[in-house]
């Protein structure tokens, strides 16, 4: 990749709930010597507001964000949050690329300067709705889970683009907690069946959502979370 600048937006969850999944993957790229720069102070994506017809707020919001980054100077924008990832690439930002950490992660594993240490376990992965069925991604992922020497990755029935919603997106789990709790326990379920000690996710709301509803029955895990732990060097 050369030498290339990014800016971390942290994001909502990750500030304020799941700060291990920040603190993973700035010990990440600062031990890929990955060049970054914080935002001192962040506005939230607008990515629920949106998604729960607040339109006269999440436009607000957006362009407040619009404006910071242009003043900035932000040319690369990266998250690992698939909500402010799939809401920037919807957001006005002429010449800027924004990427979730599995595409950078990905990148890395390509060229080589991603090494992850042998672990032998059985995991299956959850695919967060804003990155699959939303922007396709569905094997970089599982590219990176398969590169660790020693893991055996398993497929739930419904993965990928059938794959089903943690339960947290939308407002559902703020709005329908009942609803929201009943589909986070059938996903667990689907993990489980799977025969997997370990469900990966890459998204601090499915994470913090799926480990809740797993009640220690399995272990979650985010995959910066592993990945941080296996890493090499």
């Amino acid at each position: 990749m050369g030498r290339v600048e990014f800016w971390f937006f942290r994001g909502c969850m990750s500030t304020f709930r799941e700060r291990e999944i920040t603190e993973a993957t700035l010990e990440i790229l600062e031990r890929l010597e990955v060049v970054f720069h914080l935002f001192e102070r962040e506005t939230c994506c607008g990515s629920v507001l949106f998604r729960t017809g607040l339109r006269e707020e999440a436009e607000r919001v957006r362009r407040k964000n619009e404006e910071e980054f242009s003043k900035l100077g932000v040319r690369r924008l990266l998250t690992a949050c698939p909500g402010c990832y799939s809401t920037f690439r919807e957001y006005s930002l002429s010449g800027v690329e924004v990427l979730h950490l599995v595409h950078l992660l990905h990148r890395m594993l390509r060229e080589g300067k991603l090494r992850l240490k042998e672990k032998r376990m059985r995991v299956t992965y959850h695919d967060p709705c804003h990155l699959g069925r939303e922007w396709g991604i569905y094997e970089e992922p599982r590219e990176i889970l398969r590169s660790i020497p020693g893991l055996e990755l398993v497929e739930m029935p419904l993965s990928r683009e059938f794959s089903r919603c943690c339960g947290a997106g939308g407002g559902v789990r703020s709005a329908f907690k009942e609803l929201s709790s009943a589909v986070s326990r059938s996903r667990i379920g689907d993990a489980l069946d799977s025969g997997a000690q370990i469900l990966v996710t890459s998204c601090p709301f499915c994470y913090h959502h799926l480990k809740e509803a797993a009640g220690g029955k399995m272990e979650v895990k985010d995959l910066s979370l592993l990945v941080r732990d296996l890493m090499e060097g």
